[in-house]
């Protein structure tokens, strides 16, 4: 412990109440998860104060940061579900299909990932409310046929009961697709929705018990170090930060979780 509260000795008091709701909150309590999380923390602060990139983001970005990631020898990236049993660092790779123009865009970034022998997490909605699922029956089976990992993207904490909600998406995404999902997150963080969605957070273990083929993607999980993300906000209007396109490879190499590279193709052009 005598790194960790050297390490400390430095903090000032607003990063030392964060480090006591991660403990809590993600079970990060081993001297060297901690040390990561602060890391993490401190890039994190030195980005946000940086230029950032607004939105439609040119694909060549993405290409770029792969080509980063890819070129390490001592860093594995590719799909949840492939992260399970690897040793560290693991950059996981996923898109959520919010939108219509997620749909249609999908290609602009698995092409490139397929390019540099990549694949990715594929995380896709069917409650119906923003596209028909069914149009998208053919891109998913396109891209498991190429070996990329299909997911839910549920909106099931919207209702009362979210298990039974998660229970009926489920069954609609077999139906739909002809395929069990290999991975599942939650969509989006509405405010309305936000006690709903703790509670089903909290049932992970419940949801583990029922559908043991499931894997938990989400990133407010606890399982991810850090996630790289296409949709930070600023002014109104969807950003990237620097670690969109130039992740850090010395951090990523000392994380103690996996990290999470998370994309909405809506947002690339």
């Amino acid at each position: 412990m005598g790194r960790l509260n050297r390490f400390l000795a430095s903090n000032n008091k607003q990063e030392l109440l964060w480090l006591q709701l991660q403990s809590v909150q993600d079970k990060v309590t081993s001297p060297s998860g901690l040390l990561s999380k602060i890391r993490w923390m401190r890039y994190l602060k030195s980005i946000n104060a940086g230029a950032t990139i607004p939105a439609p983001y040119s694909v060549d970005f993405y290409r770029k940061s792969l080509t980063k990631l890819n070129s390490c020898d001592d860093i594995i990236v590719g799909t949840l579900g492939e992260s399970v049993g690897e040793t560290l660092p693991y950059v996981v790779l996923r898109h959520d299909i919010d939108l219509p123009e997620c749909v249609s865009n999908l290609y602009r970034l698995t092409d490139v990932e397929e390019e540099l022998g990549l694949r990715s997490s594929i995380v896709v909605r069917v409650d119906g409310l923003d596209y028909d699922p069914v149009t998208c029956k053919e891109l998913i089976s396109d891209h498991v046929d190429r070996g990329f990992e299909i997911g839910l993207h549920s909106t099931a904490y919207f209702d009362d009961d979210p298990l039974s909600a998660l229970g009926r998406e489920l069954d609609e995404f077999k139906k739909i697709f002809g395929i069990c999902p290999k991975v599942y997150n939650f969509h989006g963080g509405f405010d309305e929705h936000l006690v709903k969605r703790i509670k089903l957070g909290r049932q992970f273990d419940q949801v583990k018990r029922k559908w043991p083929f499931l894997k938990i993607s989400d990133s407010n999980s606890g399982f991810y170090d850090y996630r790289i993300s296409d949709c930070k906000t600023r002014n109104g209007q969807r950003v990237i930060l620097q670690d969109s396109i130039n992740p850090p490879l010395s951090l990523i190499l000392k994380s103690h979780k996996l990290v999470l590279f998370l994309t909405h193709p809506c947002y690339w052009r």
